[in-house]
């Protein structure tokens, strides 16, 4: 039933030792980040933050100068890829919380979820939103609504 499951999930979070921390380096991470902060200084769980490049964010013309090079056309956003971490990651040690970060290039969705098992994970955290958001209409983003559907771990997502 929904409600057992409901209960198990809960007893799940209760007991969790490594909680990953997906963000998009949208505002809207800010607010995963602190709740994150606020959960692992509550349960004393590692957290390992993740940070994804969506693949088709480098530009055409980059990638295509990049292959006559022969240049590893991800590399395009190793500088934006540590920025983002290294920020985020600075909010966790400003608060006492030590934070394993990391970045991918990829979809979304699909390196959060190797990132969960990988990582060996008991809990996600994710933005209701992000990059992406659809302006005022509260509606649950793709790449949430995806890890959720797929996750085999509760996922928490903090409204933004």
């Amino acid at each position: 039933s929904p409600l057992l499951k409901s209960a198990a999930a809960l007893l799940h979070l209760m007991s969790a030792t490594k909680m990953l921390v997906a963000i998009d380096g949208s505002k809207s991470s800010q607010k995963v980040v602190d709740y994150a902060i606020s959960f692992a200084k509550q349960s004393k769980v590692q957290v390992s933050l993740l940070f994804v490049v969506p693949e088709a964010s480098v530009p055409r013309q980059y990638a295509q100068y990049a292959k006559s090079e022969g240049i590893d056309a991800s590399g395009f956003y190793d500088g934006v890829g540590s920025q983002v971490v290294r920020a985020f990651g600075a909010r966790f040690a400003k608060a006492g919380v030590e934070c394993e970060s990391s970045y991918e290039v990829g979809s979304p969705y699909a390196k959060i979820l190797e990132a969960i098992v990988t990582g060996k994970a008991d809990v996600v955290v994710v933005g209701l939103r992000g990059l992406h958001g659809v302006g005022r209409v509260r509606a649950l983003g793709s790449t949430s609504r995806r890890v959720i559907e797929n996750s085999p771990i509760p996922t928490i997502v903090v409204p933004c």
